[in-house]
Protein backbone atom coordinates (compact mmCIF):
# COMPACT_ATOMS: atom_id res chain seq x y z
CA UNK A 1 0.00 0.00 0.00
CA UNK A 2 2.81 2.41 0.80
CA UNK A 3 4.15 1.98 -2.73
CA UNK A 4 0.74 2.85 -4.18
CA UNK A 5 0.52 5.91 -1.95
CA UNK A 6 3.89 7.11 -3.17
CA UNK A 7 2.81 6.72 -6.79
CA UNK A 8 -0.43 8.61 -6.17
CA UNK A 9 1.51 11.31 -4.37
CA UNK A 10 3.98 11.59 -7.28
CA UNK A 11 1.09 11.88 -9.74
CA UNK A 12 -0.51 14.69 -7.74
CA UNK A 13 2.79 16.57 -7.54
CA UNK A 14 3.36 16.31 -11.29
CA UNK A 15 -0.26 17.17 -12.12
CA UNK A 16 -0.07 20.29 -9.93
CA UNK A 17 3.25 21.32 -11.53
CA UNK A 18 1.71 20.84 -14.99
CA UNK A 19 -1.33 22.94 -14.06
CA UNK A 20 0.96 25.70 -12.78
CA UNK A 21 2.98 25.59 -16.00
CA UNK A 22 0.27 25.23 -18.69
CA UNK A 23 -1.32 28.73 -18.36
CA UNK A 24 2.08 30.23 -19.24
CA UNK A 25 1.86 28.62 -22.70
CA UNK A 26 0.63 30.53 -25.74
CA UNK A 27 -3.11 30.21 -26.51
CA UNK A 28 -3.84 28.85 -23.00
CA UNK A 29 -6.09 31.33 -21.11
CA UNK A 30 -4.72 32.75 -17.88
CA UNK A 31 -8.11 32.18 -16.26
CA UNK A 32 -7.25 28.47 -16.17
CA UNK A 33 -5.51 29.23 -12.90
CA UNK A 34 -8.96 29.43 -11.35
CA UNK A 35 -8.79 25.63 -11.13
CA UNK A 36 -6.59 26.18 -8.09
CA UNK A 37 -9.58 27.35 -6.12
CA UNK A 38 -9.47 23.86 -4.64
CA UNK A 39 -6.48 25.11 -2.67
CA UNK A 40 -8.96 26.89 -0.41
CA UNK A 41 -9.43 23.56 1.35
CA UNK A 42 -5.88 23.98 2.66
CA UNK A 43 -6.88 27.12 4.52
CA UNK A 44 -7.64 26.48 8.16
CA UNK A 45 -8.36 29.15 10.75
CA UNK A 46 -6.25 28.40 13.82
CA UNK A 47 -6.22 30.13 17.18
CA UNK A 48 -2.99 31.75 16.09
CA UNK A 49 -3.61 33.35 12.69
CA UNK A 50 -0.59 33.83 10.44
CA UNK A 51 0.07 37.56 10.01
CA UNK A 52 0.48 36.96 6.28
CA UNK A 53 -3.11 35.67 6.10
CA UNK A 54 -4.32 38.82 7.83
CA UNK A 55 -2.42 41.12 5.45
CA UNK A 56 -3.73 39.30 2.37
CA UNK A 57 -7.30 39.33 3.66
CA UNK A 58 -6.96 43.05 4.32
CA UNK A 59 -5.62 43.61 0.79
CA UNK A 60 -8.51 41.62 -0.72
CA UNK A 61 -11.20 43.42 1.32
CA UNK A 62 -9.76 46.87 0.58
CA UNK A 63 -9.36 45.99 -3.12
CA UNK A 64 -12.99 44.90 -3.39
CA UNK A 65 -14.17 48.07 -1.64
CA UNK A 66 -11.89 50.14 -3.88
CA UNK A 67 -13.30 48.44 -6.97
CA UNK A 68 -16.92 48.96 -5.81
CA UNK A 69 -16.73 52.56 -4.58
CA UNK A 70 -13.99 53.99 -6.81
CA UNK A 71 -13.67 51.72 -9.84
CA UNK A 72 -11.70 52.24 -13.01
CA UNK A 73 -10.70 55.80 -13.85
CA UNK A 74 -11.21 55.13 -17.55
CA UNK A 75 -7.71 53.75 -18.09
CA UNK A 76 -8.42 50.05 -17.97
CA UNK A 77 -8.57 47.73 -20.96
CA UNK A 78 -10.06 44.39 -20.00
CA UNK A 79 -7.65 41.62 -20.93
CA UNK A 80 -9.86 38.62 -20.14
CA UNK A 81 -12.81 37.48 -18.08
CA UNK A 82 -10.37 37.06 -15.19
CA UNK A 83 -10.34 40.87 -14.95
CA UNK A 84 -13.86 40.64 -13.53
CA UNK A 85 -12.38 39.07 -10.38
CA UNK A 86 -10.22 41.31 -8.14
CA UNK A 87 -6.72 40.09 -8.96
CA UNK A 88 -5.75 40.43 -5.30
CA UNK A 89 -7.95 37.36 -4.73
CA UNK A 90 -5.61 35.32 -6.93
CA UNK A 91 -2.69 36.40 -4.74
CA UNK A 92 -4.38 34.49 -1.92
CA UNK A 93 -4.51 31.38 -4.16
CA UNK A 94 -0.82 31.90 -5.02
CA UNK A 95 -0.10 32.21 -1.31
CA UNK A 96 -1.80 28.87 -0.54
CA UNK A 97 -0.08 27.15 -3.46
CA UNK A 98 3.33 28.46 -2.44
CA UNK A 99 2.86 27.27 1.14
CA UNK A 100 2.20 23.71 -0.08
CA UNK A 101 4.77 23.35 -2.86
CA UNK A 102 7.40 20.64 -2.39
CA UNK A 103 10.89 20.34 -3.83
CA UNK A 104 9.66 17.35 -5.83
CA UNK A 105 7.12 19.60 -7.55
CA UNK A 106 9.80 22.21 -8.21
CA UNK A 107 11.99 19.57 -9.86
CA UNK A 108 9.19 18.67 -12.25
CA UNK A 109 8.59 22.35 -13.02
CA UNK A 110 12.31 22.63 -13.81
CA UNK A 111 11.95 19.67 -16.19
CA UNK A 112 9.07 21.42 -18.00
CA UNK A 113 11.12 24.62 -18.28
CA UNK A 114 14.01 22.65 -19.78
CA UNK A 115 11.65 21.14 -22.35
CA UNK A 116 10.51 24.61 -23.37
CA UNK A 117 14.12 25.75 -23.73
CA UNK A 118 14.62 22.83 -26.12
CA UNK A 119 11.70 24.12 -28.21
CA UNK A 120 13.25 27.59 -28.07
CA UNK A 121 16.62 26.23 -29.22
CA UNK A 122 14.95 24.53 -32.21
CA UNK A 123 13.28 27.85 -33.05
CA UNK A 124 16.64 29.61 -32.79
CA UNK A 125 18.47 27.27 -35.16
CA UNK A 126 15.45 27.41 -37.50
CA UNK A 127 15.70 31.20 -37.62
CA UNK A 128 12.22 31.93 -36.31
CA UNK A 129 10.91 33.66 -33.20
CA UNK A 130 8.18 31.09 -32.67
CA UNK A 131 6.73 27.98 -34.27
CA UNK A 132 3.30 28.90 -32.91
CA UNK A 133 2.69 32.65 -33.10
CA UNK A 134 3.56 35.67 -35.23
CA UNK A 135 3.96 38.72 -33.02
CA UNK A 136 2.49 41.94 -34.36
CA UNK A 137 5.25 44.36 -35.37
CA UNK A 138 8.00 41.81 -34.68
CA UNK A 139 11.25 42.60 -36.50
CA UNK A 140 12.67 39.96 -38.88
CA UNK A 141 14.67 37.29 -37.09
CA UNK A 142 18.31 38.26 -36.50
CA UNK A 143 18.10 41.62 -38.28
CA UNK A 144 21.43 43.50 -38.21
CA UNK A 145 22.95 40.62 -36.25
CA UNK A 146 21.53 41.81 -32.92
CA UNK A 147 20.61 39.15 -30.36
CA UNK A 148 17.61 41.27 -29.34
CA UNK A 149 16.06 40.53 -32.73
CA UNK A 150 16.89 36.84 -32.46
CA UNK A 151 14.85 36.29 -29.31
CA UNK A 152 12.77 33.13 -29.32
CA UNK A 153 9.41 32.50 -27.63
CA UNK A 154 9.57 28.75 -26.96
CA UNK A 155 6.03 27.69 -26.10
CA UNK A 156 5.25 31.16 -24.73
CA UNK A 157 3.40 34.16 -26.06
CA UNK A 158 6.57 36.24 -26.17
CA UNK A 159 10.26 36.10 -25.33
CA UNK A 160 9.81 37.86 -21.98
CA UNK A 161 7.49 35.12 -20.71
CA UNK A 162 10.06 32.50 -21.74
CA UNK A 163 12.86 34.49 -20.06
CA UNK A 164 10.83 34.79 -16.82
CA UNK A 165 10.36 31.01 -16.71
CA UNK A 166 14.04 30.35 -17.39
CA UNK A 167 15.06 32.76 -14.64
CA UNK A 168 12.77 30.90 -12.22
CA UNK A 169 14.43 27.69 -13.44
CA UNK A 170 17.83 29.11 -12.43
CA UNK A 171 16.53 29.87 -8.93
CA UNK A 172 14.90 26.43 -8.63
CA UNK A 173 18.06 24.62 -9.75
CA UNK A 174 20.19 26.33 -7.13
CA UNK A 175 17.58 25.66 -4.46
CA UNK A 176 16.84 21.97 -5.04
CA UNK A 177 20.43 21.16 -6.00
CA UNK A 178 22.70 23.28 -3.75
CA UNK A 179 26.17 24.17 -5.02
CA UNK A 180 27.88 21.53 -2.86
CA UNK A 181 25.70 18.84 -4.46
CA UNK A 182 26.45 19.90 -8.04
CA UNK A 183 27.21 16.95 -10.30
CA UNK A 184 27.78 16.67 -14.03
CA UNK A 185 24.03 16.45 -14.67
CA UNK A 186 23.39 19.63 -12.70
CA UNK A 187 26.09 21.47 -14.61
CA UNK A 188 24.48 20.36 -17.88
CA UNK A 189 21.11 21.64 -16.65
CA UNK A 190 22.72 24.96 -15.68
CA UNK A 191 24.31 25.19 -19.15
CA UNK A 192 20.90 24.63 -20.77
CA UNK A 193 19.32 27.32 -18.57
CA UNK A 194 22.04 29.85 -19.37
CA UNK A 195 21.68 29.01 -23.07
CA UNK A 196 17.96 29.67 -22.67
CA UNK A 197 18.68 33.09 -21.16
CA UNK A 198 20.96 33.81 -24.13
CA UNK A 199 18.41 32.90 -26.83
CA UNK A 200 15.51 34.66 -25.06
CA UNK A 201 17.79 37.69 -24.53
CA UNK A 202 15.84 39.63 -21.96
CA UNK A 203 18.29 42.25 -20.74
CA UNK A 204 16.65 42.67 -17.35
CA UNK A 205 16.72 38.92 -16.73
CA UNK A 206 20.38 38.72 -17.77
CA UNK A 207 21.30 41.37 -15.18
CA UNK A 208 19.01 39.76 -12.56
CA UNK A 209 20.79 36.42 -13.11
CA UNK A 210 24.17 38.12 -12.60
CA UNK A 211 22.83 39.67 -9.38
CA UNK A 212 21.60 36.27 -8.19
CA UNK A 213 24.97 34.56 -8.69
CA UNK A 214 26.78 37.52 -7.14
CA UNK A 215 24.66 37.06 -4.02
CA UNK A 216 25.05 33.29 -4.15
CA UNK A 217 28.85 33.55 -4.26
CA UNK A 218 29.04 36.68 -2.10
CA UNK A 219 31.30 35.03 0.49
CA UNK A 220 33.85 34.07 -2.15
CA UNK A 221 33.66 37.57 -3.65
CA UNK A 222 34.20 39.15 -0.23
CA UNK A 223 37.24 36.91 0.37
CA UNK A 224 38.76 38.17 -2.86
CA UNK A 225 38.65 41.73 -1.48
CA UNK A 226 40.92 40.67 1.36
CA UNK A 227 43.43 38.88 -0.84
CA UNK A 228 45.42 41.63 -2.60
CA UNK A 229 47.16 39.35 -5.15
CA UNK A 230 43.89 37.64 -6.16
CA UNK A 231 42.10 40.99 -6.24
CA UNK A 232 44.72 42.46 -8.58
CA UNK A 233 44.38 39.50 -10.96
CA UNK A 234 40.57 39.71 -10.95
CA UNK A 235 40.54 43.48 -11.51
CA UNK A 236 43.10 43.14 -14.31
CA UNK A 237 41.01 40.42 -15.95
CA UNK A 238 37.89 42.59 -15.73
CA UNK A 239 39.73 45.54 -17.29
CA UNK A 240 40.99 43.38 -20.16
CA UNK A 241 37.55 41.89 -20.83
CA UNK A 242 35.99 45.35 -20.57
CA UNK A 243 38.39 46.79 -23.15
CA UNK A 244 38.01 43.86 -25.52
CA UNK A 245 34.27 43.29 -25.39
CA UNK A 246 32.60 46.41 -23.99
CA UNK A 247 31.71 47.85 -27.38
CA UNK A 248 30.26 44.55 -28.56
CA UNK A 249 28.25 44.01 -25.35
CA UNK A 250 26.99 47.60 -25.32
CA UNK A 251 25.99 47.34 -28.98
CA UNK A 252 24.00 44.18 -28.31
CA UNK A 253 22.26 45.64 -25.25
CA UNK A 254 21.48 48.94 -27.00
CA UNK A 255 20.59 47.39 -30.37
CA UNK A 256 23.20 49.58 -32.04
CA UNK A 257 21.78 52.84 -30.70
CA UNK A 258 24.04 55.51 -29.24
CA UNK A 259 21.91 55.55 -26.10
CA UNK A 260 20.01 52.64 -24.57
CA UNK A 261 16.73 52.55 -26.47
CA UNK A 262 14.07 52.90 -23.82
CA UNK A 263 12.00 55.82 -25.08
CA UNK A 264 8.85 53.71 -25.25
CA UNK A 265 9.32 52.44 -21.74
CA UNK A 266 10.15 55.91 -20.40
CA UNK A 267 6.97 57.24 -22.00
CA UNK A 268 4.96 54.49 -20.28
CA UNK A 269 6.63 55.15 -16.91
CA UNK A 270 5.97 58.89 -17.15
CA UNK A 271 2.35 58.22 -18.07
CA UNK A 272 1.92 55.96 -15.03
CA UNK A 273 3.68 58.45 -12.76
CA UNK A 274 1.35 61.24 -13.90
CA UNK A 275 -1.65 58.99 -13.29
CA UNK A 276 -0.36 58.13 -9.81
CA UNK A 277 0.07 61.81 -8.97
CA UNK A 278 -3.58 62.41 -9.87
CA UNK A 279 -4.90 59.24 -8.21
CA UNK A 280 -2.48 58.67 -5.34
CA UNK A 281 -4.89 57.33 -2.73
CA UNK A 282 -7.12 54.93 -4.68
CA UNK A 283 -5.32 54.43 -7.97
CA UNK A 284 -7.45 52.86 -10.69
CA UNK A 285 -9.92 51.47 -8.19
CA UNK A 286 -7.98 48.18 -7.93
CA UNK A 287 -8.77 47.47 -11.59
CA UNK A 288 -5.54 46.75 -13.44
CA UNK A 289 -4.49 49.82 -15.38
CA UNK A 290 -3.34 49.45 -18.97
CA UNK A 291 -2.53 52.01 -21.65
CA UNK A 292 -2.62 51.83 -25.43
CA UNK A 293 0.67 52.70 -27.13
CA UNK A 294 1.02 52.51 -30.91
CA UNK A 295 -2.13 50.41 -31.09
CA UNK A 296 -0.92 47.89 -28.52
CA UNK A 297 -2.15 47.37 -24.97
CA UNK A 298 0.72 47.96 -22.54
CA UNK A 299 1.31 47.48 -18.84
CA UNK A 300 3.72 49.61 -16.82
CA UNK A 301 6.84 47.48 -17.42
CA UNK A 302 7.41 47.96 -13.71
CA UNK A 303 5.64 45.88 -11.06
CA UNK A 304 5.80 48.67 -8.48
CA UNK A 305 4.34 51.38 -10.73
CA UNK A 306 1.72 48.93 -11.99
CA UNK A 307 0.60 47.98 -8.48
CA UNK A 308 0.65 51.56 -7.19
CA UNK A 309 -1.29 52.93 -10.17
CA UNK A 310 -3.83 50.11 -9.95
CA UNK A 311 -4.49 50.20 -6.21
CA UNK A 312 -3.33 53.51 -4.74
CA UNK A 313 -0.84 54.15 -1.98
CA UNK A 314 -2.65 52.41 0.91
CA UNK A 315 -3.06 49.00 -0.71
CA UNK A 316 0.33 49.30 -2.40
CA UNK A 317 1.93 49.84 1.03
CA UNK A 318 0.29 46.65 2.29
CA UNK A 319 1.74 44.71 -0.65
CA UNK A 320 5.20 46.07 0.10
CA UNK A 321 4.85 45.33 3.82
CA UNK A 322 3.72 41.78 2.96
CA UNK A 323 6.84 41.22 0.86
CA UNK A 324 9.51 42.94 2.95
CA UNK A 325 8.39 41.48 6.30
CA UNK A 326 9.11 38.00 4.91
CA UNK A 327 12.60 38.68 3.57
CA UNK A 328 15.37 37.20 5.70
CA UNK A 329 18.97 36.04 5.52
CA UNK A 330 17.90 32.66 4.13
CA UNK A 331 15.75 33.76 1.21
CA UNK A 332 17.08 37.19 0.27
CA UNK A 333 19.37 35.77 -2.45
CA UNK A 334 16.22 34.63 -4.29
CA UNK A 335 14.01 37.62 -3.46
CA UNK A 336 16.36 40.51 -4.25
CA UNK A 337 16.98 39.50 -7.91
CA UNK A 338 13.21 39.08 -8.41
CA UNK A 339 12.56 42.54 -7.01
CA UNK A 340 15.26 43.96 -9.27
CA UNK A 341 13.67 42.27 -12.30
CA UNK A 342 10.41 43.96 -11.35
CA UNK A 343 11.89 47.44 -11.77
CA UNK A 344 11.92 47.32 -15.58
CA UNK A 345 9.51 44.42 -16.15
CA UNK A 346 6.00 43.66 -14.96
CA UNK A 347 7.43 40.56 -13.33
CA UNK A 348 5.73 40.18 -9.95
CA UNK A 349 2.26 40.85 -8.51
CA UNK A 350 0.24 39.67 -11.50
CA UNK A 351 -2.12 38.04 -9.02
CA UNK A 352 -1.22 34.53 -10.08
CA UNK A 353 1.41 33.35 -12.54
CA UNK A 354 4.13 30.73 -12.62
CA UNK A 355 6.77 33.23 -11.51
CA UNK A 356 4.50 34.75 -8.85
CA UNK A 357 3.90 31.30 -7.34
CA UNK A 358 7.61 30.43 -7.27
CA UNK A 359 8.45 33.87 -5.87
CA UNK A 360 5.96 33.35 -3.03
CA UNK A 361 7.48 29.92 -2.41
CA UNK A 362 10.86 31.52 -1.77
CA UNK A 363 9.23 34.31 0.21
CA UNK A 364 6.98 32.20 2.44
CA UNK A 365 8.09 28.57 2.54
CA UNK A 366 8.71 27.42 6.10
CA UNK A 367 12.17 26.15 5.15
CA UNK A 368 13.29 29.78 4.90
CA UNK A 369 11.68 30.82 8.18
CA UNK A 370 12.67 28.05 10.59
CA UNK A 371 14.88 29.35 13.40
CA UNK A 372 14.86 32.75 11.80
CA UNK A 373 12.87 34.76 14.27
Amino acid sequence: MSGIKIKISDFKEKATALLIFIPSIVFVPHILYIIFLYQLKNFKINSKIDTNYFIIFLIIVLSILNQIFVGSQGNNVSQSISSLIPYSFFIFISFLLAKNISKKLLKFLLFLILLEILIGFLEYISGTHSFFITSKGQSPFGVNGYLYYSRVFGLSENSSTLAFKIFMGVLILNHVYPIKQYKTTNLIILSVLLTGIFISFNRTIIISTIIFYSLLYRKALIKILFRPFTLIIVVAAIIVVFNLYFESIFTQFSRGKDVEESAGRLFIWLDYIEFIKSNLFFGNGSVKRWIILEGNVRHAHNSFLQTLATNGIFIFSLYMFYIFRNINKKNFIYIVPCLFASISQYFLLWGISLWDIIFYYFLLNKEFHLNNE
